[in-house]
């Protein structure tokens, strides 16, 4: 049987501690040590036959059909939520999703009575572009915690709405601006917590917590991501402040 440390791809000493594991989360989350608070961005669940026609999907044309189906073909929320509600008490989770993940992420913690809400970012530089579909200029997060959990800041850090533009060097194919992790990680804990994302990509809900004096733990199964996540992480400055 193996141990949490047989997947263990990197580990940076703090304050904050930041730690990289490379394998399948659901089976390295259930040896994890409990956390406060989960940031994360899993597989999108889009049409698996092609890119076809939206924003998004067309944004991934470089891809392969494999390539392009081990992104979009979405992941098993109850299983993997089932999972953080153990090692996250009192559950706090922000997950970006697709349209078509909306209702069920906002049903697993409504069913639970959990205070669950959507949030929405703004892409301020999309492309004009609105033939047969919606623009694309917006993708979803949905917050569910439980109470209890730590949920701070000010209305202007607490807008439902993030406007900012999209990533324009983007190392990942569905990277997120740093400046909305940051912002989820620092409404949800206080510096010395400890936040998981379960599906790293690149790296960057690591690089938020480091700057902002959490402790972080990441889980990638992709190789070359978690050693781009390692190599942004050796280049990210703990703030003196």
């Amino acid at each position: 049987m193996k141990v949490l440390s047989d997947y263990l791809y990197y580990h940076e000493d703090g304050p904050p501690v930041i730690d990289i594991y490379c394998g399948d989360c659901l089976e390295i989350m259930p040896l994890l040590p409990k956390v406060d608070l989960v940031v994360t961005d899993p597989p999108y669940e889009l049409s698996d036959s092609g890119p076809g026609k939206s924003h998004y999907g067309m944004s991934l044309n470089k891809f392969d059909s494999d390539g392009y189906k081990e992104i979009v073909t979405g992941f098993n929320h109850q299983k993997t939520f089932g999972i953080i509600e153990t090692l996250c008490k009192p559950f706090h989770l922000f997950c970006f999703c697709s349209n078509k993940q909306i209702s069920k992420l906002m049903m697993h913690g409504e069913l639970k009575d959990f205070p669950t809400t959507m949030l929405v970012w703004n892409k301020t530089n999309s492309a004009p572009f609105a033939n047969g579909v919606w623009r694309g200029d917006a993708e979803y997060c949905v917050h569910i915690r439980e109470r209890g959990s730590y949920f701070e800041g000010n209305a202007e850090l607490k807008r439902k709405v993030i406007q900012h533009p999209i990533v324009s060097d983007q190392i990942h194919p569905t990277e997120k601006p740093i400046v909305i992790l940051k912002k989820y990680v620092e409404i949800g804990s206080s510096v010395n917590m400890t936040v998981l994302d379960p599906f790293l990509g690149s790296g960057t809900t690591l690089v938020a917590c480091k700057e902002l004096k959490r402790n972080g733990i990441g889980i990638e199964i992709n190789e070359k991501y978690c050693e781009i996540a390692k190599k942004r992480l050796q280049n990210t400055i703990v703030p003196f402040i």
